[in-house]
């Protein structure tokens, strides 16, 4: 399995994998609209948190769907504010 985000998160991933010991895991940094991996690689590619920062998301899904393996899946679960309240719980947590 491979994941991928910044150089701090992938820091993080590995310090993770090692406590739990998940060691068929592999972590890298890498360009989610234009990836390094062959055509054909996945049986799933997620999106989590992420693909709301794609300046284009049709690259992101023709990217996803170039990795994936036929049959494959894409799933995306991200965030997307309206209006946010000044003072109110959901605009402490945006800061966090």
């Amino acid at each position: 399995m491979r994941s991928w985000g910044s150089a701090k998160q992938v820091a993080k991933c590995k310090e993770n994998a090692a406590k739990h010991s998940f060691n068929e895991i592999t972590f890298c940094v890498d360009n989610f609209l234009n990836t390094s991996f062959p055509d054909n690689t996945f049986d799933v590619v997620w999106g989590v948190e992420n693909v709301c920062y794609a300046d284009d998301k049709i690259k992101f899904l023709r990217e996803a769907f170039r990795i994936l393996k036929p049959g494959g899946r894409v799933v995306v679960a991200d965030f997307f504010s309206n209006d946010v309240v000044r003072g109110s719980t959901d605009e402490l947590l945006m800061q966090m």
